[in-house]
């Protein structure tokens, strides 16, 4: 009997190794055998991704932190870029926060799933965005006919055409901010331009940008009065 017990459990141990369970159950009317078996496999390696931080397309963003759920956050270098380290299972999705730098506007959490390829040194990347909170607007200013005049911006002087009418305005503004904008011809040296104080409204896009302002301006004619011509006869020669 007992050397048939032993021909069982001997089977069973095969069977458990060959298996890779972690414990084995032999029932034999009412005697349980459970024998232990194999070691645990051992955890997958950590699985390394990519963070590229912009602030805008192609413009790489430094100072972005990259939080996993467990570890120290992780800062983007001057390339915009840094690797973060996850530990899990194949499929596995975590949560990584983001914190843009200050002057840029908040980004939403990053979701990332575990997908190992074949190739091992090849590392998943992902992309964060981090838009400026404000943006610079240049504004081209080509008044013909509109030297020297001031430009005006919420009641204050912002700059001052040359003589030729010309004049560069740099504002930092935030995006779809309205902006509105005049050419001063209060003074008396600008009494004759027309039309009087032209106005130009804008709309500040989601970007650096440059615009272009050609107001069309032009001098009205000063009209000289003369003296009226003689009337009458006029004698030639002095003869009476």
């Amino acid at each position: 009997m007992w050397n048939k017990l032993d021909s069982i459990v001997t089977r069973g141990l095969r069977g458990c190794v060959r298996y890779r369970k972690g414990a084995c159950a032999l029932r034999g009317g009412a005697l349980v055998a459970l024998v232990g078996c194999g070691q645990q496999a051992a955890p997958p390696p950590p699985f390394v991704i990519v963070v590229r931080a912009e602030s805008d397309p192609g413009t790489p963003l430094e100072g972005v932190a990259i939080a996993p759920p467990s570890g120290e956050p992780q800062i983007t270098g001057p390339d915009g870029t840094t690797p973060v380290m996850l530990r899990g299972s194949e499929g596995e999705v975590f949560t990584l926060k983001v914190e843009c730098p200050d002057g840029y506007r908040p980004a939403p959490p990053l979701q990332v799933s575990i997908r190992r390829t074949a190739n091992l040194d090849r590392r998943v990347e992902y992309g964060v965005a981090c838009p400026p909170l404000s943006r610079t607007l240049i504004v081209a200013i080509r008044a013909e006919n509109g030297p020297n005049l001031p430009v005006m911006r919420l009641g204050a002087k912002v700059a001052q055409t040359d003589e030729s009418g010309a004049a560069t305005l740099v504002l930092a503004v935030h995006p779809n901010e309205a902006i509105d904008l005049r050419l001063d011809t209060s003074d008396k040296a600008s009494a004759d331009i027309r039309p009087q104080n032209p106005t130009q409204s804008l709309v500040a896009p989601d970007r650096d940008d440059v615009v272009v302002w050609a107001p069309v301006l032009k001098r009205a004619v000063k009209h000289v009065k003369r003296a009226p011509a003689p009337t009458g006869v006029i004698r030639l020669g002095g003869g009476r």
